[in-house]
Order: C-alpha cells, then structure tokens, then sequence
C-alpha cells in the first residue's frame, strides 16, 4: 500500500531535515510528487524496513520487555508525533484561511473599483463574482479538510484512551507486584523506601497521562471554537460585503437610467429646435420668394412708367411737331392764339 504524507510530516515522522528527504529521494528510497499546491512523498517502502528493523531489534532483546513500559508512559505524557503532524496541518490550514480572505478582500477592492467606472460594470462584476464563488468552494475544501483533520485527532484521542487502558492495566501489575515485593520485604527499610519512591513516580505518571488527556480534549474543543468563529466571522463578512455591491450596483443603475432619460429629453429638446429652425427657413424662403416677386412686380411697373414716358414723349414731341407746322402755315393765326393765350394768362 502507497502512503503518501505531506513534507512536514515526513520530518516530523522520521526527524530529519528537507535536505536528508531530497537525499533519500535522489537515493530511491522515496518517491516525490506535488499534490493539491504541496509537495508529498511516499514512505511506504521505508517505513517497510523501519518496522522490520524494528521487529529484530525487539526480538533481539527479549529480556528488556518490561523495561520500555515505564519508558513509553513517559513519553504519552507529552503530545505525540500524529498529533504534531495535525497540528502542523491545522496550522497550514489556518495560514491558507488567512490567504483565501485576503485574496477575497483583495476582489472586493477590485470590485468597488469597477463599480466607479461605467463600462460594462454589470459583466465584470458577474465574472468576479465567480470568482468570489469559487475561492469559497475553495474554503469549503479546506473545510472539510480541517474537520477530516479533526477526525483524525478524535482518532488519536480514542486510540490516546485506549493506549491509556493498557497502560492502567500495566500499572496496576506493577503496582501488585511491587505490593507483594513490600510484603516480602516489609522488615527491609531500603526495600520500604524503594517501594515509596516507586509508588510516588507511578503516582506522578498517571497525573502526568491524566493531565495530557485533559489538555488534547480541551485543544480539541477550542480549536473547534476557533474554527466555527473564523467560519462565522468571514460569512457575516462576504454577507455584509455583497449587500454593500448590491446597493452599489442599483445606485449605478439608477444613475445610468436618470442618464438616459437627461439623454431622451435634450433629444427631444433638439428635435424641437430643428423643427423651429425647419420652420423658420421655411418662412424665410417664403419670404424671399414674396421679395423676388416684388422685385419682378416693380421691374414691370419700372418698365412700364419708363414705357409711358417714352409714348407720352412721343405724342408731346408729334403735338409740337404740328404746333410748328401749323405756326409755319398761318403765322397770323399763330399770334392771336399767341395772344389770347397772354389775355387767358
């Protein structure tokens, strides 16, 4: 079976550094791939020979048996290599929360920034929307991945308790076999001692385990606080924030309507004014054409006075032209009209 663990957890597993890792790589000993935006190895087969060297080394020594039991319960009382490792996970986890938000408040900007301008503002803010939407799809993974962690710890809590279990059990031989050794040797004062001391240590490893026990239950409980606040806290943010866009988005929107209606009505307002404009070089072409007439008209009344002058100066120029001839032909009649013309005057 493939195991696949993350980079912290392969130092933490096998406490060695990044350095010992990539040499193990190069060595063929591990496998290394980069899954989910984190690099991971498989530790299958190493972890194989560590077990099986393991298993000489305790089939070795058969006569330490009873030794490494009081060396293990000293180690339970401090938080183990799983639980580090869920540690460290729930720590990358966090750091990963925290980038997601800033990458959340960073779209928000890009978004209000958008909303100022009035260029297809409606399809930019729907594509960043999409992406708002899937960085918390993105948050919902690390969810979930948070609460498989958290899975896992209850598991190692449970598996805490049961190791707990045995090594009540295993105290409690101890105890009755150092009770019947007292009993043995109760008039020896050094076995007395010996026994006190003894009982004492075992005394101060169960407080310790009781103390580890009570303090993995109450990080249980305040990480899950924590998660579910910082869960809260960043949906009543995205909530708030979106209905903010919102009210910005119609404020933008009836800007662009009262717009287009200040567009319709200077439109009208033009149109208005061109049918003036229309209408009054209409007139005035009528006036002009009423001028050329007029113009005509006195042309012909010109013509006919100039017409009239010329027929009147005519008849006047044949009226003398008699009067002459007459005055030439009868020069006497000529002087009496000449003097009745006087007596008249």
């Amino acid at each position: 079976m493939e195991k696949w663990v993350s980079k912290i957890e392969a130092t933490s597993m096998f406490k060695v550094t990044e350095r010992t890792l990539d040499n193990w790589v190069k060595s063929g000993k591990i496998n290394k791939t980069r899954k989910n935006g984190q690099i991971c190895y498989e530790v299958s087969k190493i972890m194989g020979e560590r077990n099986v060297f393991e298993h000489k080394e305790a089939s070795s020594s058969p006569a330490d048996i009873a030794r490494p039991v009081e060396v293990e319960v000293e180690k339970e009382s401090g938080p183990s290599k799983n639980e580090l490792v869920l540690e460290a996970r729930l720590d990358e986890k966090r750091t990963q929360i925290n980038i997601l938000s800033e990458k959340l408040e960073a779209k928000y900007k890009d978004l209000n920034t958008l909303a100022l301008n009035n260029g297809s503002v409606s399809e930019k803010a729907q594509l960043f929307q999409n992406e708002i939407e899937s960085l918390r799809n993105e948050k919902e993974s690390l969810r979930n991945e948070k609460e498989a962690v958290l899975k896992q710890k209850d598991v190692l809590s449970e598996k805490s308790f049961s190791r707990f279990g045995t090594y009540l059990f295993v105290l409690m031989m101890i105890l009755f076999i150092a009770m019947a050794i007292g009993v043995y040797v109760w008039k020896n004062k050094e076995t007395e001692k010996i026994f006190l001391v003894n009982s004492t240590q075992l005394k101060a490893n169960l407080t310790k385990l009781d103390q580890t026990i009570e303090k993995i239950s109450l990080d249980k409980d305040k990480l899950r606080l924590e998660i579910d606040k910082i869960v809260k806290n960043q949906e009543i943010s995205l909530q708030k924030k979106t209905s903010e866009l919102l009210i910005k988005l119609d404020e933008l929107y009836k800007q662009l309507i009262n717009k287009e209606k200040l567009i319709s009505e200077e439109k009208e307002k033009t149109f208005l004014s061109n049918q003036k404009i229309s209408e009054e070089k209409k007139h005035a072409s009528e006036l002009r054409k009423q001028l050329e007439r007029l113009q005509k008209h006195q042309k012909e009344l010109i013509l006919e006075n100039s017409a009239l002058k010329i027929k009147i100066g005519i008849s006047e120029a044949l009226k003398n032209q008699q009067v002459n001839s007459e005055k030439k032909a009868n020069p006497r009649k000529n002087n009496e009209n000449h003097a009745m013309e006087n007596s008249t005057e």
